[in-house]
């Protein structure tokens, strides 16, 4: 049994070597991973540093585009105001334009009217004889045949009926040395002379 013991002997030493071994391959096993680990550990927390980083320059950028976006919403909003405002007053300046042409054409109309008025005025003042006991007497013409006309003035001092008497006076007589009567209107009249 001596031999076999004596093997054994050997074997254990040959255990104990395997198990040693076994236990610094396993300690630099277990080194590798712990350093591992750390450099794991290590680029986890630079990743989340990287990250928040990432999620601040993020923000900023947001809060940057919605400044610039409400930058240019208050740039439009003050643009579409003055382009109102610039319609407003072209609009405005079309209006007055036409009303100062509406108003140099009713001055134009007015004027012309006095005008015409006057030229009748001075037509009726050029044509009047004189004035008789019923009125103003003009001078005219009827056919081409120079006449008087005699106008009956509402206030007249003799009245209405003594006219009347006298038209039908002269409508009835006949004298070379008497005006001869062509007509009588009643009423009253625009004397166009």
């Amino acid at each position: 049994m001596g031999g076999g013991s004596a093997s054994s002997d050997e074997s254990i030493p040959q255990s104990t070597r395997d198990v040693e071994a076994e236990m610094k391959r396993l300690k630099i096993e277990l080194r590798q991973t712990m350093n591992m680990y750390s450099s794991a550990c290590k680029e986890a927390l630079t990743s989340r540093k990287k990250a928040h980083e990432l999620n601040q320059w993020k923000m900023e950028e947001a809060r940057r585009f919605e400044e610039a976006r409400s930058s240019e919403e208050a740039a439009l909003a003050v643009a579409k105001m003055e382009k109102a405002k610039c319609r407003a007053a072209l609009e405005a300046a079309e209006k007055a334009q036409r009303m100062a042409g509406l108003e140099g054409e009713r001055r134009k109309q007015a004027e012309m009217k006095a005008r015409r008025e006057s030229q009748e005025k001075d037509r009726a003042i050029s044509a009047l004889i004189g004035e008789g006991g019923y009125g103003p007497v003009y001078k005219g013409t009827l056919d081409h045949t120079p006449v008087a006309i005699k106008v009956l003035r509402p206030d007249a001092a003799q009245g209405k009926k003594q006219f009347n008497q006298e038209v039908e006076v002269l409508s009835c007589i006949r004298h070379p040395h008497m005006v001869l009567l062509l007509g009588a209107l009643s009423g009253i009249w625009l004397l166009g002379v």
